[in-house]
Parts: structure tokens; C-alpha cells; sequence
């Protein structure tokens, strides 16, 4: 009984109450206000609140240790954690996090806490409850298992055993296996024993437990889902301007700019492409979460990849004075096909990690392909001469917010998201990531991940077709677009591949126009005032207009793959995510004009 204490007082340690504190830092951390003090008081405060009510509503009573000053900060005990001596502890990992379960006692009572650690702020969690409370049931058990012998023995007498088997055994094993259910699956159990002896009475509590326990699972699955709307509200309120930026940054580009210009605008468009990294980091992380990360497997050109990932980084090696090496060893007949976001942000994030902790030193990127197992997989090694980690933290360097000692955050930067994402991605790609590491010597992280290996001769003339920047005609496009920034940089690409553009500037503007002309394409943005880029494609779709079925692409900065299927049930032919080039404007049109010339 005690041990199935301390697993529901570390449940409700990690994924109600350290659950919460994670997700208001990362809301600060991804603002960069992790280190404001009005800020970060301010969501402690609000952690503060939540524990209370959770102590009112649990009957568990918490406290807040800050360990740089050994400070209680916060506690609902009415006698002081600090007044308490530790009689026993143990350790054990819940979820990857590291939790101390044990017994503490004063004077006058004993108590059973579970204990967990939020390092950025310097935080011990304890969850507590009062011995005694725990004996309570455990005496009415052993009244109660003395009476059910006794009467046992008599029913034996009486030659009544399987009576006693049903009033008294029976509801033992009902009550152990729900305990079972509830340990294993956090499931709300209804015993309804409808007695009002002990063992009535310990089910009638074990069911109040379940449901607290239900209720505070989901809880944290509401606050879990707000989060998610949140970045995907995000998301588009990013990606946007983002766009206009990518956008305009490439026109001004294709200008009449001397060389040095051309480096400025190259290093601009790297890291604006750079944020554009950051900024799918963040969502990948909630995507991954939820389970909703998707891949696609297209072809990856290494040359191309690897120096547009080495131009991201150009000023932050300048700054560290350190020297990239690049390693690449692939098999020039054959063309490699994966996700070419997630190989290029696994790339981006662990040269950014080693750069991070390398001073005048050399960071290594090698890439190779390896045909042994089960089939071919691609082998990316970052290895870098920096500061190294300390080998009793290497288990800790994948967890969120997680950085190998404290102050590293606050002298090298960083949020610990990097790793965390990467060994998620990978694993997510049915991949593995094995990571090496010396202090004072250096740090070797390994990838490996599953691709597709065609030739060349099989795979060329579909992708030449594609990658040509070159339309076989002209096209007459309609181009639906309420920013006129990203209407902007569309009409020019446009019109840079030989179409003729006519622009409106929302939905019902679309449906006009669709009514009037004939048109090649149609280019609809979905998020737009008056009448939403869906809202239109259904009435073109529905109408006896002459685009009723005229190719229609979505434009979206929503990054969220399962939006994108959402849009398409509308009536849309495809999906283009902001921001896009000319090179992605002439792939999709081949692809849903099925233009193979």
C-alpha cells in the first residue's frame, strides 16, 4: 500500500504539477522573457495558485524548495517541510524524469513525499502526504482481513466457505485489481460494494481517488490542447511577415546589386531561413507531442543542403572563431529521398549545439549512407573539440529545458530544446541517436535514420521535370491575397515564370471573379477578412462557374500538416505553406496541372 502511495504521489508530481510549471516556462522561454523577473514572478505566482487548489482538491499538500538558497518559497503544510528529519529515500525515473520518493518525520508525524526538480528555476517540488492518512486505511484493512477470517473459519464450521468467498475475498480481488487499473492506467474506477463496513468504505475512497486522479490527467491534456492552439495560432502570426521578409529579400536578389549587396541579401535570406527553423522547432515539439508529426520522402540534394545550412551558421562560426569540416561520402549513381525538413533542422540543430559550446575549435558534419540491416539509412555525425559534458549528465542532456549545469544557460544561451527535439524527431522517423562525450575534450552526437535509395536513371527525368524552374506555357493565374506584401512577392514570381496574374483580395472578390473569367490556376489564400479562402473554394466548387473546376492551391502559413488535409476537403487541389519560391510555385502547378513538359 505504501509503495502504490508513492507511485500516485510521483504521478501527480510529474504530470500535474511539474507538467504545468514546464509549460509556463516554455511559454516564457520561447518569448525570451525566461529571465525577466516581473515575468517570471508572475507565472511562479500563478504555479503558487494552481498548487493550492490542488491541495484543497486532493487532499495532498505540497511544497517548493528553492535549492541555491535552500529557501521553503511555498508550502500548504501547516507544520514546515524544514521541521521534518528524512528517515529513508529512494530514486526512480517516471517519464524520464527523475523522482525521489521517501519518509520524513518530526516530532509528531510522519509523512510520504515524492519529490521532483525544475532546474531553470532552481525548484524542488515536493508532493506530501501526512502518514497517517495512509495507516488509517491499512488498520481498517487489517480489522477487516481479522474479521473475514474470523468469519472464514466459521463458515468453514459450517461447511459455508463459498458464501464466505463471496462477502468477504471476492471484494479483496475487486479492490486489488482496481487499485491494479488505476496505478496502470489512470482509470476512474466504480466498485459500487455499496457497504458501509471498512472494505465498503476503502472502495468508496479508492473510486473518490480515481476520479481526482482522471480529473487532474485531463487537466493537463485541456491545458495540452490550448498549447497547441496556441502555436498554431502562432504559427500563422509568425510566418506571415516571415514570408514578406523571405519573400522580398529574393526579389531584391534578383535586382541590379553589386556583389557585396549579394552577400548581405544571402546572409539576410540564411537567417531569415534560420527563423523559419526556429520557428518549426517549436511546433515540431508540440507535433510531436501529440502525435501528429508527419514525414514526406522526397529527393534531398546534400551539396545543396549543406551549404545552405553552413551559410545560416557563417557568422555564428566568424563569432566562436571555429571551422566547420565537412565530411560528405554519398554514392553519386544513386538519389537519396526523406523528409528533407526534418534531416535539414536534425542538421541545423546539433551544428548549432556544438557551435554553442566550441571556442576556437572545429566542428565536423559528416554524412554517409549505410546499406547494412534492414535497409539503407542515412548517418549523420556531428563532432565538435568543445567544452564536453560531465559523464553523470549524459542521461539528462535529451530532456526538455535540460542543460548539463544550470549556469550554461545563462552564459552560453539556449532554452535546452535542441537535443531534446532532436532524439524526438529521430525517434518519431523510427531512428536512433547515440551520443559521446569527454569533458574538457568534446562531445560526438550520432544519427541514424531510415531512408530511400533509388538511381539515378530511374529517378532523373520526373525530377528534372520538376525542379525546372521553366512552365511549358503561360498561365492565367488567379491570385486570392489579403497582405499586400505576400501579394506582392507572389505576383512577381509569378510573373518571373511567364504568368499573367489577376490579383483580388479576398474570398468573395474570388468568387466574382471565378464567375467572370476563365482562369489556368487558382491561387487562394485561406486566412482572409470577409469571406476565408475555404468558405470561397466550396461555392467555385459547388457553382456552375467556369472555374468549377480550375485547379485551386491553398496558401497557408499554418504549418500544421493536419490543417493542411483540412483544407483540402474543402475542395482544394494542394496545399503550399508560406513562405514559398519560385522553384515550389512551379513544382506544385506541374504537379496539379499534371504538366510533365
Amino acid at each position: 500500500m505504501e509503495k502504490h502511495e508513492y507511485e500516485l504521489l510521483g504521478i501527480l508530481a510529474e504530470q500535474a504539477t511539474l507538467a504545468s510549471i514546464h509549460e509556463k516556462y516554455a511559454l516564457l522561454a520561447r518569448s525570451g522573457l525566461e529571465e525577466v523577473d516581473v515575468f517570471k514572478t508572475s507565472y511562479q505566482q500563478e504555479v503558487y495558485a494552481e498548487l493550492q487548489d490542488l491541495a484543497s482538491k486532493t487532499s495532498k499538500d505540497f511544497a517548493i524548495i528553492n535549492t541555491s538558497t535552500n529557501e521553503v518559497i511555498f508550502e500548504t503544510l501547516q507544520q514546515s517541510i524544514k521541521s521534518y528529519n528524512l528517515d529513508n529515500i529512494e530514486q526512480a525515473r517516471l517519464n524520464k524524469v527523475k523522482a525521489n520518493f521517501g519518509r520524513m518525520s518530526s516530532t509528531t508525524d510522519t509523512i510520504l513525499f515524492a519529490c521532483v526538480e525544475f532546474a531553470p528555476w532552481h525548484w524542488e517540488i515536493f508532493v506530501v502526504e501526512p502518514y497517517e492518512r495512509l495507516k488509517r486505511p491499512l488498520d481498517n484493512i487489517a480489522k477487516a482481513t481479522l474479521i473475514s477470517l474470523i468469519i472464514a473459519l466459521l463458515f468453514i464450521v459450517l461447511g459455508l466457505s463459498s458464501v464466505s468467498e463471496k462477502l468477504i475475498f471476492s471484494r479483496i480481488i475487486t479492490l486489488r485489481n482496481a487499485a491494479k487499473r488505476i496505478a496502470e492506467n489512470s482509470e476512474v474506477v466504480s466498485l459500487k460494494m455499496g457497504k458501509s463496513d471498512e472494505i465498503g468504505q476503502l472502495a468508496t475512497d479508492m473510486e473518490i481517488m480515481s476520479h481526482k486522479i482522471r480529473q487532474t490527467l485531463d487537466k493537463a491534456d485541456s491545458a495540452s490542447q490550448a498549447k497547441s492552439d496556441f502555436l498554431a495560432v502562432m504559427s500563422h502570426e509568425i510566418r506571415t511577415p516571415l514570408n514578406g521578409i523571405i519573400g522580398m529579400t529574393n526579389l531584391l536578389s534578383d535586382t541590379n546589386v553589386d556583389d557585396t549587396q549579394k552577400g548581405y541579401l544571402k546572409d539576410l535570406l540564411a537567417s531569415s531561413e534560420g527563423l523559419k527553423s526556429l520557428v518549426n522547432d517549436v511546433l515540431d515539439m508540440a507535433r510531436i507531442e501529440s502525435g501528429n508529426l508527419q514525414f514526406e520522402s522526397i529527393p534531398i540534394d546534400f551539396t545543396r543542403l549543406i551549404s545552405k545550412v553552413f551559410s545560416i551558421f557563417k557568422v555564428a562560426f566568424s563569432e566562436h572563431k571555429n571551422q566547420l569540416i565537412i565530411d560528405k561520402d554519398l554514392p553519386v549513381s544513386k538519389v537519396i529521398s526523406a523528409d528533407i525538413v526534418a534531416i535539414r533542422q536534425i542538421m541545423i540543430n546539433l551544428i548549432s549545439n556544438a557551435n554553442k559550446f566550441t571556442n576556437d575549435g572545429t566542428i565536423k558534419l559528416s554524412v554517409k549512407i549505410s546499406e547494412a540491416g534492414e535497409g539503407p539509412s542515412l548517418i549523420i555525425i556531428v563532432k565538435d573539440d568543445g567544452i564536453g559534458i560531465p559523464k553523470d549528465k549524459l542521461d539528462t542532456v535529451f530532456d526538455t529545458f535540460t542543460q548539463s549545469d544550470n549556469s550554461i544557460t545563462r552564459k552560453y544561451g539556449g532554452s535546452g530544446l535542441g537535443l531534446s527535439i532532436i532524439e524526438r524527431l529521430v525517434k518519431a522517423m523510427a531512428g536512433k541517436i547515440t551520443l559521446k562525450s569527454t569533458l574538457g575534450k568534446g562531445t560526438e552526437v550520432k544519427v541514424i535514420v531510415p531512408v530511400k535509395v533509388e538511381s539515378k536513371e530511374y529517378h532523373h527525368n520526373a525530377q528534372d521535370t520538376l525542379d525546372s524552374i521553366k512552365l511549358p506555357k503561360a498561365l492565367h493565374v488567379l491570385l486570392v491575397e489579403d497582405n499586400e506584401i505576400n501579394a506582392t512577392v507572389a505576383r512577381v514570381n509569378l510573373e518571373d515564370i511567364a504568368c499573367t496574374v489577376e490579383h483580388v483580395s479576398d474570398g468573395s472578390l474570388a468568387v466574382e471573379a471565378a464567375n467572370k473569367k476563365q482562369f489556368d490556376i487558382i491561387l487562394m489564400d485561406v486566412h482572409m477578412p470577409n469571406m476565408n479562402g475555404i468558405e470561397a473554394t466550396k461555392i467555385i466548387r459547388e457553382g456552375q462557374t467556369l472555374n468549377a473546376e480550375t485547379p485551386i492551391i491553398g496558401l497557408t502559413a499554418e504549418a500544421f500538416k493536419e490543417k493542411h488535409v483540412e483544407f483540402m476537403t474543402s475542395g482544394m487541389n494542394s496545399v503550399l505553406s508560406k513562405p514559398f519560391d519560385k522553384q515550389a510555385l512551379v513544382r506544385e502547378f506541374k504537379k496539379v496541372l499534371k504538366l510533365t513538359h
